[in-house]
């Protein structure tokens, strides 16, 4: 079992340099009106999505159909962003789009123990 060091000979301490990141200004966000008292509502769910944290996905695979696919996504991203320049800070805008849920498939099952795989080179003697 290692002693901890503490004190004057303790090691210095690594320091991590932390990247700084710019503050999101656009956020896409899930929710529904409701009309209370007369005003529009919107209810949200507790996070939204910040748009300048979304990457655009690679489109240059061997796969056509996913690469098609990607450029869609894409696409989507770049008119949502196109649809949110011209906000005002606090404005909003309305966007006509789906919400889909999913739960993420089951993990799969381990390799029996003892079972061979075709893909490892045997030894050479």
């Amino acid at each position: 079992m290692a002693t901890l060091k503490f004190g004057s000979k303790a090691p210095a301490a690594k320091t991590a340099i932390v990247e700084e990141k710019v503050k999101s200004q656009l956020w896409v966000n899930v929710g529904y009106t409701q009309v209370v008292n007369g005003i529009d509502v919107f209810v949200s769910v507790p996070m939204g999505i910040p748009l300048e944290s979304v990457k655009e996905l690679v489109t240059n695979t061997r796969n056509v159909e996913f690469n098609q696919l990607n450029q869609a996504r894409n696409q989507l991203l770049a008119d949502i962003l196109a649809a949110s320049e011209d906000l005002e800070p606090g404005q909003e805008h309305t966007l006509e789009l789906e919400v889909q849920v999913r739960r993420i498939d089951k993990e799969p099952d381990p390799l029996p123990t003892g079972s061979v795989n075709p893909f490892l080179r045997t030894p050479k003697p």
